[in-house]
């Protein structure tokens, strides 16, 4: 090849990466403009992608919280979204939500973030059937699976190698979710052991899934800006109106609301999913004889794994955040068989994982008998445990939970 093709190769290759440069910076300043209204929409390119939580990070007053179905908007919560849209207590919410979101999908989001979090407050959410449901749980891993988020997991310059490869062995797992993926299942596949061959192989591969992780970020910022451009509802500026939330006023009327919409059964369940789903086909067992399965599925879940990954992301970058379990639905699962001493187990473990990382922690245990709390069998809150919920994440906030 001679300098004349050469010339013209590095001109078209300079000219590609400062159109990638700018396009970065110009998106960039697009989406810390806009953040503050995105913020309220629920985007699925909020929840997939990367640049708009980062720009959520650089603003003091926007709460991260990712989570599971239990965070997912609703029309029962609506009252309680639609008043920490108008910033009452100096901060709204940034919530990146899926139903079915497990940890390890969190631990990629978080470690694809990288650096961002360092001293930044965030929120992870999650019910005890996580724990308790490990069938469930493998069918919607794939379903929120982000591949951008696990390559910038996999990929990662920021993150350590065994917090990577730990990660990586579990990802590992489900090879369903990188069949069609010969970078990232290269990847991840030459990352998992720890040899020098296979370093070597990830040493190797590591410049391409930069480039594609590069790519990726620039199709997540123009997702964002085509967003922006075409909803006339998307501004710059929000409306705020700080006043004195009566969190005493809320869960009262929150309980209420619930023992109306409960009235056909003696849990607290939604009358709905009671009749649809419990009144003729829910096994009611005598008192502990579930305990042993119960036990078994709680104490040999992956998750408990996936979520110490998760923890360990967050301890290296330096995040400061609050988990936030629900309750057990005690009353109905005393009712399947699982006894009280058995429903203080998920209790321990939880505390004592997040105690080992001295981390913030809302369990909800002393509402485990309320029977307005829940909803349904897997603890997604009513409206009087959304209240409850929304009033731990403005403790949290405001420095009153550590």
């Amino acid at each position: 090849m001679t300098i004349a093709h050469i010339l013209p190769a590095l001109t078209v290759l300079v000219v590609l990466v400062g159109f990638g440069i700018f396009s970065d910076y110009y998106a960039t300043g697009m989406e810390n403009k806009y953040v503050h209204k995105l913020a309220h929409f629920f985007l699925d390119q909020s929840t997939a992608g990367i640049v708009v939580q980062e720009a959520a990070l650089r603003y003091s007053d926007l709460l991260p919280v990712y989570g599971s179905s239990e965070m997912v908007p609703n029309k029962q919560t609506s009252h309680m979204f639609n008043l920490f849209e108008k910033y009452p207590t100096g901060f709204s919410l940034f919530v990146v939500a899926n139903a079915g979101n497990t940890a390890l999908n969190m631990a990629q989001d978080l470690a694809a973030l990288g650096s961002d979090l360092r001293g930044k407050k965030v929120v992870i959410s999650f019910t005890p059937s996580m724990f308790t449901q490990p069938a469930a749980v493998r069918d919607v891993y794939a379903g929120n699976f982000s591949r951008m988020h696990a390559v910038g997991l996999v990929f990662s310059t920021q993150l350590s190698m065994p917090a990577k490869r730990r990660a990586a062995r579990r990802m590992l797992s489900y090879p369903e979710t990188m069949a069609q993926d010969p970078i990232l299942s290269f990847g991840l596949q030459n990352l998992a052991p720890d040899t020098i061959y296979n370093n070597w192989l990830y040493g190797m591969i590591f410049p391409l899934g930069q480039l594609d992780l590069a790519i990726m970020r620039l199709q997540d910022h123009f997702a964002i800006m085509d967003y922006i451009i075409s909803h006339r509802t998307v501004t710059a500026g929000v409306e705020r109106y700080p006043q004195l939330v009566n969190w005493n006023k809320e869960v009262a009327q929150g309980e209420i609301q619930q023992q109306l919409a409960s009235s056909d059964n003696q849990y607290g369940i939604d009358n709905k999913i009671w009749n649809n789903n419990f009144s003729m086909g829910f096994q009611f067992r005598s008192p502990g004889s579930y305990d042993e399965t119960y036990l078994n599925n709680l104490n040999n879940s992956k998750e408990w794994e996936d979520l110490q990954i998760l923890l360990d992301i967050l301890k290296e970058f330096g995040a400061k955040p609050m988990i936030l379990s629900r309750p057990i639905n005690g009353r109905l699962y005393t009712a399947s068989g699982i006894s009280s001493l058995s429903q203080q187990v998920y209790y321990s473990k939880l505390s004592g994982l997040t105690g080992s990382y001295n981390y913030a922690l809302v369990d909800f245990n002393e509402f485990t008998y309320d029977r307005y709390f829940n909803i349904d069998y897997t603890s997604h809150p009513s409206p009087k445990g959304w209240v409850l919920v929304f009033k731990a994440l403005d403790n949290f906030y405001h420095g009153k939970i550590k």
